[in-house]
């Protein structure tokens, strides 16, 4: 164990309280979800927890831990875990029962449905550093791992999205079939071969072959081993088929050389009648309308039963694969695209990590940083609109400052406009809600025209107008977060904010470099700025023309030759 950590157990260092037993006879209403061993599962007028992570007690998923933000109700299905130790953080603490995921749910006994033992839940190890510190530190840093994750995702969902409406063009809705395309049951093109159950004590931490798990295609990078030797139909290999049927959804060709695949994946044989990539990409566009449909219970999963019943479009062999071909070509360059931009991301995520503390210095400089207060270096904005009409705007974790008519769109400001603040092009502003990519809220600059924003927001100016644009990458790197999360009396209020007193927001203290220096490392952060927003223009490139091929085609402008 690393020096300077300590390990206990659960039981040692935690309460852990139960929900309390609800009925949607009885109890139901219209206002909170409520939550239990999955997820959320009807609504009531009450609530009995609010952000905090939940641990399934009954009916257990292979997704047994989930944060919930935001006011919900507990039913006696879930439980909660509550840090009883001073040394350890709730922050900490939740990452790392997030973490266990994998062995609590390995904790759960029964057959028909899973139910977890809470002896065996307090036995469990608990590892921390001594430090609040280095916990703080630890925290920070997986959530800026999650923010790359979240920006990933999001640029995975429009993409979905885009090969939906794409496949849909191409191939048809096959319950219409307006193609006219022959169609057989799943089960008369192919053959499902179920992966392995395995116990949590035949995983092992290395050995001969990988264990491939569903949530290895999705959010776990981190795989079990096995030393079994098994049947060949419990292999799967580069190039098999392979589709995940059980919490999430989806349609793979594995390409990561010989596993073993776990039970709730299927690898797809195929039949001499369909082609594999097309089979591939209907399957993946199917996934998506499979969960829409059956999501919502303790677990989301479909039987092979009804899988195998399942109708899919069957047209000439030679039209199926070209429209693999087609699709195949268009996907490789949006993926390649996306993972330059990717990567371009991490590489300007890096630079701000180490030039925004000074941790890597621009050759030239020397000169020590000093540390300043918020209020040294900005002033306070409280200017309201004085009836003056100006563009109504809010701020998106995601997008920065936008037009309330962008984001909602309607302008949502309502009677309450004229209490509005007014600001100026160079601005910044502090939006108190939370978010998935800013737990501790996020603050944007203002790029163009004067803009009036919500009162609540804390709106605030730059003294000199020389540091405004260091400053603005500072801001979005989360260079306030560590000491917001200091001065955030308690959770969210019941307006969704966050308890952030102004006074203590202005008393926080910042970096601040010579003003050169300021200059020279805003310069480096916007040109790798401009560079992302160059690739991302061609990627927009990318889906346009995708469009339009697609667009020709369905409309017969342009046949397809087989």
């Amino acid at each position: 164990m690393k020096q300077g950590w300590e390990i206990k157990k659960l039981g040692e260092v935690c309460n852990i309280n139960y929900g309390t037993r609800v009925v949607q006879k009885k109890d139901g209403g219209t206002i909170y979800p409520v939550y239990g061993g999955g997820g959320a599962t009807f609504k009531m007028d009450r609530y009995n927890r609010e952000d905090c992570l939940i641990v399934s007690r009954f009916a257990m998923s292979n997704q047994c831990v989930r944060y919930v933000r935001g006011k919900f109700f507990l039913n006696d299905s879930g439980l909660t875990i509550e840090s009883n130790e001073s040394e350890l953080s709730q922050s900490f603490l939740d990452k790392h029962i997030t973490a266990l995921n994998d062995t609590i749910y390995s904790l759960g006994k029964g057959v028909a449905q899973k139910n977890l033992d809470i002896k065996e839940l307090r036995l469990l190890d608990i590892k921390y550093p001594k430090s609040r510190e280095e916990q703080e530190r630890i925290v920070a840093e997986l959530d800026c791992l999650s923010g790359v994750i979240e920006r990933k995702r999001e640029q995975l969902r429009e993409l979905d999205a885009l090969a939906q409406s794409i496949f849909y063009q191409m191939f048809g809705d096959p319950i219409t079939n307006e193609k006219r395309w022959e169609t057989e049951e799943l089960q008369k093109v192919s053959t499902l071969l179920n992966g392995r159950a395995y116990k949590q004590n035949e995983l092992l931490d290395s050995g001969r072959y990988k264990v491939l798990r569903v949530g290895n295609f999705f959010t776990n990078s981190n795989y079990y081993y096995s030393d079994l030797e098994l049947e060949d139909d419990k292999y799967c290999d580069n190039g098999d088929l392979l589709f995940a049927w059980s919490a999430s959804f989806g349609a793979f060709i594995w390409n990561g050389g010989k596993v073993i695949y776990h039970y709730h994946i299927w690898k797809v044989v195929i039949s001499s009648i369909i082609d594999k990539l097309f089979l591939y990409d209907y399957l993946e566009m199917d996934a998506r309308k499979l969960y829409n449909q059956i999501q919502g219970g303790t677990m989301a999963h479909i039987t092979k039963g009804d899988m195998e019943q399942r109708y899919i479009p069957v047209p000439l062999m030679e039209e199926q694969r070209k429209i693999a071909e087609i699709l195949g070509v268009w996907d490789e360059a949006i993926e390649k695209q996306s993972r330059l931009i990717e990567k371009l991301e991490l590489r300007k995520r890096g630079l701000m990590q180490r030039l925004l503390i000074g941790r890597t210095r621009l050759p030239g400089f020397t000169t020590p940083w000093q540390k300043r207060r918020m209020e040294d270096c900005f002033e306070h904005i409280t200017d309201t609109s004085n009836g003056c009409e100006y563009l109504p705007m809010t701020i998106s974790a995601r997008l920065g400052l936008i037009s309330q008519k962008d984001k909602f769109d309607r302008v949502i400001a309502g009677d309450s406009l004229k209490k509005y603040t007014h600001i100026q092009k160079g601005d910044f502003a502090y939006n108190k809600g939370n978010s998935n990519l800013y737990e501790m809220g996020c603050i944007y600059r203002l790029k163009e025209q004067d803009a009036v924003v919500p009162f609540v927001y804390i709106c605030f100016r730059p003294k000199q107008n020389e540091i405004g644009e260091f400053y603005q990458h500072f801001f979005i790197n989360h260079g306030l977060d560590r000491q917001l999360k200091r001065i955030i009396t308690s959770g969210a209020r019941g307006d969704g904010l966050l308890n952030v007193d102004k006074t203590d927001f202005f008393e926080l203290e910042i970096v601040y470099p010579p003003i050169a220096e300021q200059k020279a490392i805003a310069e480096v952060l916007t040109a790798a700025d401009n560079e992302i927003v160059t690739h991302r223009k061609k990627l927009d490139a990318l889906r346009l023309q995708k469009r339009g091929l697609m667009q020709q085609l369905l409309t017969g402008k342009t046949r397809v030759k087989i």
